[in-house]
């Protein structure tokens, strides 16, 4: 490839790369994704209470804080639109940002031949799962490009004459900071570390009569590493044990994710299940379907090449059945750029070894096999279909790309004719299926706004009507019918929008329905506030009281007992002021209050209560929250 060339084709995978995701995160429809609720629920706690959430307080609030805290910093200018889409930047940003750390690493582990980083390149930033799921809120990229930094860094410094110490302690402070973002940011700096320790304990590795000192030089180089990563993470990781007695505390422990995960099929897992792979992928890539949640490895394949989650949190209309002859012809695409990778990682664990575990290789397949180990352990944990995703093999994004890079090379030293089919056909052709059909409106119409955005313009302070108005209310109390009764929390957040639309009626016949057979604090205060609106005061004051038995600091339920002995001029109202205004402040411990108790279609981080005032009901706003006119 001649230089003219190759600036062009920089050119265009660059301007492809990032137009594709710029226009995503701000022409399309942004807060799909899975779990998008949880994620933007984190971001609210952290507004709301200025304190981290333990992992007990919400449904994604184990992760670290790093990525929410940038939301959190995006929170502050008071927008719903700029945070959401903030964050689709973001993502988007980072996911340009591994790919060019693919090609970085590619052109100094493989120099001489500049085409192969523009490959690397176009590898890791057209991979459908890069170019669909990095606009989505989650925090996978923000993760994986600081910790595809940190290994770009090593890389960079293993290639001086002499390595820096201060280089090293900038690699630890990369993957300090991708370890507080997420957990499986732990993989780099194992791999970092791992391939030091190969570097000075296998035999040849250091001059002989040098051993000591190579090896003093090494454990310094790893002390730069891991001393500044600890420090970073290590104060959130050391909470988490203090608490839970485990450094990493997943909300699956919780009751409701528990009886989510276990509602997802197949419910177990078998050995089988990791080497079954069947053809019918390429025509139903449905990962519900048999064929696919017992193939592991098919079910990332397909969604590495298809969104065939939909984006969404659950399965409405996958993106797969959007234009399926696209999708089957993405998936038949994608067997090419696998491929390269598979046997580029064949051709660098041979070098490895060759070069006895000293080299660059080592190192990007340590980090390969490091991700691919623990994700495997994950879908074993986890036997559900939703585990299979393939936006959490991330981490290995850097490695993908350059093998995919390293298997060209190969084929440019052996057969050079191939090797343009091989750029082209393999490379070319999925990238540019790829950009066009996940570039949001080009083959089909944008998503309709998710469900959530109203929601989160609630938390901003516009108009409460819009996030759960009268018709809307009525079709979705149609459409769970029986299922009202077993959906408590969401069926509150009916109640409460219908007690906010004046319809009190309406609000106390779904409170009934839920509180007939169970008991929940903030269900039985809101029923006590629609009893007062309908004039029943021995009532209300007895639902009041049960409340406060279940949960004696449920502010909104002291609040409302004040004001209704205020309304009565009995004794008592100032302390029970008093002991809301102090309990207002207490930021809620036990799952799930942090993520609107754990209903998957509200993603406010406050609990929805109703709060008595002199006009009538109210929305119980919790501290620091913005006031909704």
């Amino acid at each position: 490839m001649n230089a003219r060339a190759l600036r062009l084709g920089w050119a265009v995978a660059i301007l492809a790369a990032c137009g594709v995701r710029a226009w995503n995160a701000l022409a399309g429809p942004v807060l799909y994704g899975y779990d998008a609720w949880g994620h933007l629920s984190y971001v609210f706690f952290l507004d709301l209470y200025r304190s981290v959430p333990y992992a007990d307080q919400g449904w994604s609030f184990f992760h670290p804080p790093l990525y929410y805290g940038i939301g959190w910093l995006l929170a502050q200018t008071g927008s719903a639109e700029v945070l959401v889409r903030g964050l689709a930047l973001i993502g988007g940003a980072a996911s340009v940002g591994i790919a060019a750390l693919a090609a970085w690493v590619t052109r100094l582990s493989l120099p001489g031949r500049p085409g192969l980083a523009l490959a690397a390149f176009t590898a890791v930033a057209f991979l459908p799962v890069q170019v669909y799921a990095s606009t989505l809120p989650g925090n996978e990229w923000t993760a994986a490009v600081l910790g595809s930094a940190a290994i770009a860094v090593f890389v960079w410094n293993q290639g001086r004459d002499r390595p820096s110490l201060a280089i090293d302690l900038g690699t630890g402070a990369l993957a300090g900071l991708a370890l507080l973002t997420k957990f499986s940011a732990a993989i780099p700096l194992f791999a970092l570390t791992l391939a030091l320790a190969i570097e000075g304990l296998r035999p040849g590795a250091v001059a002989p009569g040098a051993a000591a000192a190579g090896r003093a030089r090494i454990a310094r180089r790893a002390g730069a590493i891991l001393i500044p990563a600890l420090l970073l993470a290590g104060p959130f990781y050391l909470r988490n044990i203090t608490e839970f007695g485990t450094p990493f505390r997943m909300s699956r422990e919780d009751s409701l994710v528990a009886r989510v995960e276990r509602e997802q099929p197949p419910a177990e897992r078998r050995v089988g299940d990791f080497a079954r792979f069947s053809p019918q992928l390429f025509t139903d890539s449905d990962p519900a379907a048999p064929h696919l949640r017992h193939s592991v490895w098919g079910s990332v394949y397909a969604n590495a090449w298809s969104d065939n989650f939909g984006a969404s949190q659950i399965l409405i209309e996958p993106e797969s059945r959007r234009h399926p002859s696209s999708t089957t012809l993405l998936l038949a695409l994608g067997l090419g750029p696998t491929l390269l990778a598979f046997a580029g990682a064949l051709l660098s664990a041979r070098q490895a070894w060759r070069d006895r575990g000293t080299g660059t290789e080592t190192l990007l397949v340590l980090l390969a096999a490091g991700n691919l180990a623990a994700f495997s352990i994950f879908a074993w944990e986890v036997p559900a279909w939703s585990a299979l995703k393939a936006s959490y093999l991330a981490g290995a994004s850097l490695p993908y790309g350059f093998f995919v890079a390293r298997s060209l090379g190969f084929l440019a030293d052996r057969r050079p004719r191939l090797l343009r089919f091989a750029g082209a056909g393999a490379l070319g052709l999925p990238a540019a299926l790829s950009a066009l059909i996940f570039t949001s409106g080009a083959l089909a119409l944008p998503r309709p706004e998710s469900h959530f955005m109203p929601g989160v313009r609630l938390f901003f302070g516009e108009v409460r009507s819009v996030y759960l108005p009268p018709g809307y209310r009525d079709r979705l109390a149609d459409q769970l019918g029986p299922r009202l009764a077993t959906r408590p929390f969401f069926t509150n957040r009916i109640a409460v929008a219908a007690a906010l639309d004046g319809d009190p009626g309406a609000a106390r016949g779904f409170l009934d329905t839920v509180l007939g057979d169970t008991r929940h604090a903030e269900l039985l205060n809101n029923r006590g506030a629609v009893r007062w609106l309908q004039g029943d005061g021995t009532g209300a004051l007895r639902d009041l009281r049960a409340a406060l038995a279940l949960e004696p600091e449920l502010p909104a339920a002291h609040a409302n007992l004040a004001a209704l002995l205020e309304f009565a001029g009995a004794p008592g109202a100032p302390a029970a002021r008093t002991r809301s205004e102090r309990s207002r402040h207490l930021t809620p411990r036990g799952f799930p209050y942090g993520a609107g108790n754990g209903d998957m279609r509200n993603p406010s981080s406050f609990r929805w209560m109703l709060q008595i005032e002199p006009r009538g009901l109210a929305l119980w706003l919790p501290p620091r929250s913005r006031a909704i006119p």
